[in-house]
């Protein structure tokens, strides 16, 4: 049985475009669907809820095979190198 986003049924794994996205536990328990650190619940999902629950810049990570967290500044940083060249 194949892991799925509790709230839009996406299957679980990079393959198909839901790696992890990890968020502080107070966030996440806020937002889960049964309050507490279970469920599941996929990058696009985990936004719609914070967004719906009140809850922005809340920090967070990529975890995946492909994909790689980097700090919010060193991104802006990488962009503005690309979009000069």
């Amino acid at each position: 049985m194949t892991a799925k986003c509790e709230d839009c049924d996406r299957p679980y794994g990079c393959e198909s475009g839901f790696p992890d996205l990890l968020i502080p536990f107070e966030a996440w328990r806020t937002i889960s669907t049964n309050g507490d650190d279970t469920g599941l619940l996929c990058p696009s999902c985990i936004c719609a809820r914070l967004y719906r629950a009140g809850l922005r810049s809340v920090p967070c990570s990529f975890a995946g095979d492909a994909v790689e967290s980097v700090a919010y500044e060193t991104m802006r940083e990488i962009r503005r190198t690309e979009n000069e060249a």
